[in-house]
This record gives structure tokens, C-alpha cells and sequence, in this order.
């Protein structure tokens, strides 16, 4: 199997897992602080969100970190279930009991944190890009732009250093134009990549 392959599975099965409605089975742990996003005058999208995405960190919760060893607040292990089977995820709840988004387990060691998805439009990225920016937004804002389809899910993500932007806008073609997307498609989750072919820790 060839590299662009193992990158169209493992993207299906995220897309699958982000897609789905997770379902509450028991509380294990969280993280110590919350990670505010700091007031700024040339990000004012940045100004009215309450928590910081970065490449590979949210909430405390570092891609690679052993579960285990994650406070007990703030995430709720839960199971995600879809047409391709049962998913084990781990949702990422703030101090104020709102659903920011999940994680799943690292595939290659299932203790610890692999990809992170954020769900809420209460966070955001240094940029100010969040749930419900547009892509004509990230497109005035980022240089040499990656956008891929996918040939199974038929989801639409923009690349940007680690992190994914899903789009609303639907494609089964993986080298897809960018001219060919609405500019006022809108972000719908952000993924926190873990990094593939690579020892995160």
C-alpha cells in the first residue's frame, strides 16, 4: 500500500469519527488549564473566542501525552459509533461543562492522545480561524494554500502547518482545484494533526 493510500484511509476514518455523535460512557481525565486566546487587534475573530488551537496542543492536551496521565475533569471517554464500526473517543469538556471537541487514541499506542478534533466555535487558532470561518477568509489569509478532497467521505479539508480545516463543502476529488470551492464555505470542525511517519514523542 502506498503512501497516498495510507493517507486516504487514515483520513476516511477521522472524517468518520469527527461526522458522528459521541455518546457519554464515563468520566477518566482533563487538563489542568484552560488556554485562553489573547485579545488582539488584527485577529478580532481571535478577540470573541475562549480557547487557543494550536499545532499540537488544546486545553492542556498535547498530541502524544499519555491518557492516563491527564487530570480527571475535564475529558469523558465515549463511544462513537458509524457504518464502519465502533470508535473509542474521548471528549474535551471546559470548566464551564461546554463540549469543545474530542480526541481519539494514537492507533500505534492506544494510550496515549492521538488526533484532536475541535468541534465548538468558542475556540480558535492564533489566525482567528474557527468554526464558521469562511473559506475565502483562509484563502486571503494563508500562502500556498493545500486542499484536498476525499475519495470516500467526500469532505473537504484546508491544510495549514498541522492543522486540518474541514470545509462544509463536499469532494470525492483529492487533487481538487481550490477555485473550485464557494468562497463562503465555512469551516465546520479543525483537526489537530498527529504526525504521521514520525515519532511525536
Amino acid at each position: 500500500m502506498n503512501t497516498r493510500s495510507i493517507y486516504i484511509l487514515l483520513t476516511s476514518v477521522l472524517f468518520l469519527v469527527m461526522g458522528c455523535h459521541s455518546k457519554n460512557e464515563s468520566s477518566t481525565s482533563s487538563p489542568k488549564n484552560d488556554e485562553t486566546v489573547k485579545p488582539s487587534q488584527s485577529n478580532p475573530s481571535a478577540q470573541s473566542a475562549a480557547y487557543l488551537i494550536q499545532d499540537s496542543i488544546f486545553l492542556g492536551i498535547h498530541i502524544g501525552t499519555a491518557i492516563a496521565s491527564l487530570p480527571n475533569k475535564k475529558i469523558k471517554k465515549a463511544t462513537l459509533e458509524t457504518g464502519e464500526g465502533t470508535f473509542q473517543v474521548y471528549d474535551i469538556i471546559s470548566d464551564k461543562g461546554e463540549k469543545l471537541g474530542n480526541f481519539l487514541p494514537d492507533p500505534l499506542d492506544k494510550k496515549r492522545v492521538g488526533d484532536i478534533m475541535i468541534t465548538s466555535p468558542l475556540a480558535a487558532t492564533k489566525e482567528g480561524f474557527k468554526i464558521g470561518t469562511t473559506f475565502q477568509t483562509l484563502d486571503s489569509k494563508l500562502k500556498n494554500i493545500e486542499v484536498h478532497g476525499s475519495e470516500i467521505e467526500s469532505k473537504t479539508t484546508v491544510f495549514h502547518g498541522n492543522l486540518g480545516l474541514q470545509l462544509d463543502y463536499p469532494s470525492a476529488t483529492y487533487d481538487l482545484d481550490k477555485n473550485e470551492i464557494p468562497k463562503d464555505s465555512k469551516v465546520t470542525q479543525i483537526w489537530i494533526r498527529r504526525k504521521i511517519n514520525t515519532n511525536p514523542y
